[in-house]
């Protein structure tokens, strides 16, 4: 994947930093998974990957909830929200809300 983001980044640079983010998740590298989330979500923004960026932001949401960062979960999980109801995902957006009520009032 790596080989391939090098040759069309604006496609799939932000699917590889995803995939290295997840990686670094389950390997409990913290600091480089939060490197990867974000380098993923700025990139699938500037490319306009709507769908891509709400993902990583939620992918980025339930990290920092499994780590016990409440706070900063929600704001990954409340930008996740916004990118699946721009994007018309409602299935997403319904998931969400009832995934985590707790933060619904914020939606």
């Amino acid at each position: 994947m790596q080989k391939w983001a090098h040759h069309a980044p604006m496609n799939l640079l932000h699917k590889f930093y995803l995939v290295e983010a997840e990686r670094y998740r389950v390997l409990r590298q913290k600091a480089e998974a939060i490197k990867m989330y974000e380098r993923a979500i700025a990139n699938a923004t500037v490319h306009e990957y709507l769908n891509e960026q709400a993902l990583a932001n939620e992918l980025a949401g339930r990290f920092y909830l499994q780590w016990g960062k409440d706070r900063i979960a929600q704001d990954y999980l409340l930008n996740a929200y916004y990118a699946y109801t721009r994007w018309g995902a409602k299935a997403k957006v319904e998931h969400l809300e009832k995934c985590y009520p707790q933060w619904a009032v914020a939606y």
